[in-house]
């Protein structure tokens, strides 16, 4: 069982395809160092096409959006996202 789950983890994961992640530094519910986490180990495990997007980066430590906050702008952004690859604009 814990081999099975060693080859399944995401840590092991090397997509190919296009990766986006959204994730706002003050998410209350999905701590951003897990986000973060996995961005750094896809890097290390050679992913080429890959982005981390963070909408809140430019807020002030203590304006930091919660998980209900970064809702919308994560779906706009990731909507976008899906429009660029799609219209190749």
């Amino acid at each position: 069982m814990r081999e099975a789950l060693k080859e399944n983890s995401i840590n092991a994961w090397s997509p190919k395809s296009p990766i986006h992640i959204v994730h706002c530094q003050g998410d209350d519910v999905a701590p951003y160092s897990v986000a973060q986490k996995l961005y750094e180990t896809m890097i290390d495990n050679g992913v080429e096409n890959l982005e981390f997007i963070t909408p809140d980066e430019n807020e002030p430590i203590d304006k930091k959006w919660s998980h209900e906050e970064c809702v919308y702008p994560a779906l706009e952004d990731t909507l976008f996202w899906f429009l660029k690859m799609r219209y190749n604009y």
